[in-house]
């Protein structure tokens, strides 16, 4: 019996790992029937490794369920997340446009109920943190090369039967940085945005820092170099958000790793050839950078930036409409549709608001938003505490942490940590395995 429990255990590691490669693409079911179609979260191919997850777990006898009221970080955690799943799926009852489109609510928990449920199985099971970072750092190569490869032929590479999108910088609609009469291509990789793109980057990103941190020569010297490549890369895709993301997310395990590992010459080194990479990019594209970052006034740039204004505004007046309970999980994108046809003549259609606060309390109210609030809040606390008090994998428990804030922060600019089910799967994927270190370290 202990045996066939092991070799479930395994297989559930095993599946959780393969899970988060596929975060890693946009592939959907092909002419999969209800509910499995591409409107909704079912369609996407990552549902089948991701159930069976969840399937495993519960072959397991739910195995590490106890860790949950060990401490009272932990159960605070729980029941905020639980809670919060549950107001998400009680919404459909009062969800905006339940007369219309009946399913939305349905689709937005059951998406939520899907992350958090995986996220609990990662806390109470959790894989050796090096191999959740290691799955992130295979695709930080992965999707490094792909997504290099589409912006040096500024074309898509022809891969949508692993998920790619079409897209040609010529085209309206595709996501570009314009520059007079230039229309630069940033990297799609397999996802559905550059944008989404630098998040996923961003995971093995800092994936790296646990092997620059390693006391194995040759373990940091690969990272590093990964560190640097991931780099030029990240900047390739001229996101705003994700560029603030991590130098947030930067900022903070700084903190820990001069505290707990000191001035090291391989930081300064690194650091060094990260800077002179920056200043190379500087200059080879600075008349991007300046589109960009609002130097300049292209149109394209211009009209991004009031977009988000509108809809932060939508997003308010949603609020407004219903601050205690919302307006229902998932129902944001219709309700800037209506107030958008009914109220302006804006060049618009409905789109989530581009800051996740916003959006959750827009759609659940100020009862969905104390509790998400406090759930990631206990959170970080708990990685935290981890990173202090324990010797043992802090080097990938400060990566962790890294990701953690970065979305965090990302999520005052954008909206994919929290709407798509593939970076919502990870950020609460990480706020588990880090939180869970507390009780890994007393079995």
């Amino acid at each position: 019996m202990r045996r066939n429990q092991n070799i479930t255990s395994i297989f559930l590691n095993i599946s959780i790992l393969v899970t988060l490669f596929f975060v890693q693409t946009w592939l959907k079911l092909p002419d999969a029937p209800p509910p499995f179609t591409a409107t909704y979260v079912t369609g996407f191919v990552i549902i089948g490794p991701l159930v069976l997850t969840l399937v495993l777990w519960a072959i397991t006898g739910f195995r590490g369920i106890k860790r949950i009221y060990q401490t009272k970080i932990n159960l605070l955690w729980f029941l905020t997340l639980v809670a919060f799943a549950g107001w998400a799926i009680l919404s459909q009852h009062w969800d905006f446009v339940s007369d219309r489109r009946a399913g939305v609510a349905q689709n937005a928990g059951l998406q939520i109920v899907l992350v958090f449920t995986f996220a609990l199985v990662v806390f109470c099971h959790p894989p050796k943190l090096k191999w959740l970072l290691g799955v992130f750092i295979l695709i930080l190569v992965i999707q490094g090369i792909i997504g290099g490869l589409q912006v040096a032929k500024q074309l898509s590479l022809g891969l949508q039967a692993i998920g790619e999108f079409s897209f040609n910088p010529k085209n309206v609609g595709v996501v570009v940085v314009q520059s007079g009469d230039l229309r630069w291509l940033r990297p799609y990789g397999l996802l559905a945005h550059p944008n989404i793109y630098a998040g996923m980057i961003l995971f093995g990103f800092f994936g790296t820092t646990s092997l620059i941190l390693s006391e194995n020569r040759r373990l940091h010297i690969v990272g590093g170099v990964l560190f640097l490549a991931g780099m030029w890369i990240f900047m390739l895709t001229f996101s705003r958000g994700a560029w603030g993301g991590f130098g947030v997310g930067v900022l903070v395990c700084l903190f820990f790793v001069l505290r707990k590992y000191g001035i090291k010459r391989r930081f300064i080194i690194i650091t060094g050839l990260a800077l002179v990479l920056g200043i190379i990019f500087l200059l080879m594209y600075r008349p991007l950078l300046a589109s960009r970052v609002g130097a300049s006034t292209e149109s394209i740039e211009m009209r991004s930036v009031a977009d988000r204004l509108v809809y932060n505004q939508i997003a308010l007046h949603a609020i407004e409409f219903s601050p205690i309970i919302g307006i229902g999980a998932g129902n944001y994108p219709w309700y800037a549709a209506d107030y958008l046809a009914n109220y302006t003549d804006y060049d618009l259609r409905g789109d989530n608001v581009h800051m996740v606060a916003l959006g959750i309390w827009s759609e659940l109210g100020i009862v969905g938003l104390g509790l998400m609030g406090v759930n990631i809040l206990m959170a970080i606390i708990g990685i935290m505490r981890n990173i202090w008090r324990h010797d043992s994998q802090r080097a990938e428990r400060i990566a962790i942490l890294g990701i953690v804030i970065a979305y965090l922060a990302i999520g005052l600019l954008d909206h994919y940590p929290w709407t798509f089910i593939h970076t919502q799967l990870v950020w609460f994927t990480m706020m588990a395995a880090g939180l869970s270190v507390v009780i890994e370290a007393r079995d």
